[in-house]
């Protein structure tokens, strides 16, 4: 089996399978590692996430936008909005531009997290960095007014 094929609770085969790929030799990618933050997240081990996205920038493997809005939405899934800040700044110093997917996530999160300011704060961010809103930006602020 491949990890990229591992689904919530199956972590003990993730691991087994991370053990077979470096004793054969093959290095952790960038989607074995974003499969591993979305296997623990999806397990609530956030803490577990963490210490894999520490471990992944170890090893020189550059985060790209999908760990980013991954990592950035836990954040917000546990209302550390300092956290996901801290994230969405380490997004951009290390030269991966947050896209519309990215804000649009944000948004939803934030939303979700009661965080209506932040939301709005978001969208003007994403906007002076000349991404426009499409429709699922759209969308969760109709979702949340309901």
């Amino acid at each position: 089996r491949r990890v990229h094929g591992a689904r919530r609770g199956a972590l003990d085969d993730v691991a087994a399978e991370l053990t077979r790929m470096e004793r054969a030799g093959r290095p952790k990618d960038i989607y074995t590692y974003n499969t591993l933050l979305r296997a623990y997240l999806g397990a609530n081990q956030h803490e577990t996430a963490a210490r894999v996205f520490e471990s992944m920038v170890e090893a020189a493997v550059a985060p790209d936008a999908y760990t980013y809005t991954t990592m950035i939405s836990s954040a917000l899934a546990r209302k550390d909005f300092d956290a996901a800040e801290a994230l969405l700044q380490s997004m951009v110093r290390s030269s991966v531009e947050p896209n519309v997917g990215v804000y649009s996530t944000l948004i939803a999160q934030s939303l979700k997290a009661g965080q209506l300011h932040l939301a709005t704060a978001l969208v003007t961010r994403m906007r002076a960095h000349g991404v426009e809103p499409n429709v699922y930006t759209h969308t969760a602020f109709i979702e949340h007014h309901r």
